[in-house]
């Protein structure tokens, strides 16, 4: 729904208009029947600026500079990798130096744009949206394929129904990763408001977290997994280590051996 001012504004370029056209004779008779004021009839009438038409004075990059970073955070949503506002600051910048560097470094160096900008920007550009990052591994990404995910659950169906599996046989185990190290979600641009998950590449040590239930409703206890410390027979801790279960092991072990 247009606002009150932007609706004012299209009743204004329409009077003037209508004057430029001969259907009113003065400003004066146009604002009696438009029911705006004659100053802003004539400021449309001799093609000024208005608040709706003229540039806003925030926008620091240039139509063709902002049209760069929509293109970008474009490309970036599609690829999952996506950006912050404080990425867009950065790349906003890196516009403004690198134009003013490609005409010669001429004058001071551009101002550079602050937090409040980035905000702004979203504001304009209201395709997009902020949304609560979720990291996921590249490689789980790229598995999630539809095609590959039909391909699975028909091939499922069929083991299924060849074996006459019982419920009581059909079980789901699922894990869940804790990244040791790593901050928690963060707020990314997006075109597609929804959970967002992005890919992204870990080296840091990794707890797993596992539970598994049946289709009939039975469930394991949960399973967790931390990196193994190697021991001796004799009870001396060796040196470096290797990934393996926790101490819990043999317990683990009774429920999903």
């Amino acid at each position: 729904m247009p606002s009150k001012y932007i609706t004012e504004e299209l009743i204004v370029q329409k009077a003037a208009e209508e004057v430029r056209n001969g259907v009113f004779s003065s400003f004066r008779e146009a604002e009696r029947v438009r029911n705006v004021s004659r100053k802003k009839i004539k400021r449309a009438f001799e093609n000024l600026s208005s608040r709706i038409t003229r540039q806003p004075t925030n926008m620091r990059l240039n139509s063709t500079q902002e049209q760069v970073l929509v293109e970008w955070l474009t490309l970036l949503d599609k690829l999952r990798r996506r950006s912050t506002l404080q990425l867009l600051k950065i790349s906003a910048n890196q516009l403004l130096n690198q134009a003013w560097r490609d005409h010669g470094s001429r004058g001071d160096r551009p101002k550079s744009v602050k937090n409040k900008w980035a905000k702004l920007f979203m504001r304009r550009h209201k395709e997009f949206k902020l949304w609560k990052d979720k990291p996921q591994e590249k490689a789980r990404i790229t598995a999630e394929s539809n095609a590959i995910i039909s391909q699975l659950v028909d091939m499922l169906k069929e083991t299924y129904e060849e074996y006459s599996i019982q419920p009581d046989d059909f079980w789901n185990y699922d894990e869940s990763g804790i990244i040791c190290g790593l901050g928690g979600d963060e707020y990314v641009i997006t075109l597609t408001p929804r959970q967002v998950v992005s890919s992204k590449h870990f080296n840091r040590e990794l707890i797993t977290m596992g539970e598994c239930i049946s289709a009939a409703g039975e469930v394991i206890p949960p399973l967790l997994i931390i990196k193994g410390k190697p021991f001796r027979k004799d009870g001396s801790r060796t040196q470096g280590g290797t990934n393996g279960m926790s101490s819990s092991q043999e317990a683990g072990k009774a429920h999903y051996a």
